[in-house]
């Protein structure tokens, strides 16, 4: 019976969980819908909605049936267009969400709590035209910025909303609420199923909002494509730079890229995530100079492959932490030290599977390794 049990749970959760087109779907349609983080996060659905959308009486639902703190999620460019600074210059939140100053509009409310005067106020928010003078400060309706990257960056609600904003064609800016139950207490994924069925809501997840921004996003892109001459032949290089980071990657491709997107055989393919002690000077009898070159070589003997170098800002910060380990005679682990990265992971991990259909495939790849 408990199997059974633990059975028919798992299948309600699976059931009232939906894919993020649906999710689409809802917000176009001028539905609300329920965002739900990881379970090892903050654990918690909101109850989102297009802040444009607003009206009176989809304010007095949250604070009658939601319960939770009423906030704006905004993109970094709206809350720099308003003049929304951050709320204390230095964030110790456990999660860094980053509320800015609270705002009333400046015209058309009056004390700016009521329902109708949040309402006017979180629309103003979403409006294209709105200026900084539009608004005062401090108020009643809480904004909180975005980081640029979205999802891909901070898997936060904040994050999320912003997403699936854009996604949906409104403007960046929308409205999110924890859902609290009767007692006061956080409404975790089991209360959050009977609240979704109750008023017929939807659930989604962040996580899924995540694929769903890996699988169909273009995350590089490419800003410098030339001829080089390396030691091993000569090779196309094509240097990319990240949308959602700060992060420059290297592609260098042998054989022309165009034959190798029109050709029917398998690519081969090197993915190195660079490591500069390692690369350059073998850390702790770290071969990985000997493996790139013993990769470049069998591209070469192959007549055609892509060797793609990684660069990633944590990796350089820790070259030195590795620095002052080795100086004090401990030996700092180097996060995510391989140096063997399979294609698929790179596409998870880096964007780069929106740019592998250039050299062939995203499925037809053969992956390099220098066991091989």
């Amino acid at each position: 019976m408990i199997g059974t049990s633990q059975s028919n749970s798992e299948s309600q959760r699976h059931a009232r969980i939906h894919p993020i087109p649906d999710a689409i779907s809802d917000l176009r349609s001028g539905k609300f819908i329920i965002l739900v983080d990881d379970a090892n996060r903050e654990n918690e659905g909101d109850l989102v909605i297009p802040a444009e959308k607003v009206t009176p009486e989809l304010i007095n639902f949250y604070e009658t049936h939601v319960r939770g703190w009423i906030c704006v999620a905004v993109a970094p460019s709206v809350a720099d267009q308003l003049d929304l600074p951050m709320m204390v210059a230095r964030n110790t939140e456990r999660h860094g969400t980053a509320f800015t100053v609270t705002v009333d509009a400046a015209r058309g409310t009056s004390t700016g709590i009521s329902a109708s005067d949040q309402a006017v106020t979180i629309r103003l928010l979403a409006d294209p035209l709105a200026t900084p003078d539009d608004f005062l400060r401090p108020g009643h309706v809480r904004p909180v910025r975005a980081r640029p990257g979205g999802v891909l960056e901070r898997a936060g609600h904040t994050e999320a909303v912003v997403d699936l904003m854009k996604i949906a064609g409104f403007q960046p800016s929308g409205v999110m609420c924890e859902v609290k139950n009767p007692d006061g207490s956080m409404a975790r994924l089991p209360q959050l199923i009977e609240f979704a069925e109750k008023h017929d809501i939807n659930i989604y997840t962040i996580e899924d909002l995540i694929a769903y921004r890996l699988v169909s996003e273009r995350l590089l892109t490419r800003v410098v494509e030339t001829e080089l001459d390396a030691k091993w032949g000569r090779f196309r290089a094509i240097g990319y730079e990240s949308v959602v980071r700060d992060e420059e990657h290297l592609a260098l491709v042998y054989d022309d890229p165009a034959e190798l997107a029109a050709s029917k055989e398998p690519v081969l393919v090197r993915v190195h995530p660079s490591h500069v002690l390692c690369d350059l000077f073998g850390l702790h009898g770290n071969g990985e100079g000997d493996r790139i070159d013993a990769a470049m070589k069998k591209i070469v003997e192959n007549g055609n492959g892509v060797f793609i170098y990684l660069r990633s800002r944590l990796r350089g910060r820790r070259m030195l932490a590795q620095l002052r380990g080795l100086k004090s005679g401990e030996i700092i682990p180097e996060e995510g030290m391989e140096c063997e990265i399979p294609p698929e992971h790179a596409r998870r991990d880096y964007g780069l599977g929106a740019d592998y259909s250039r050299f062939g495939s995203e499925t037809d790849y053969r992956s390099y390794r220098p066991s091989d």
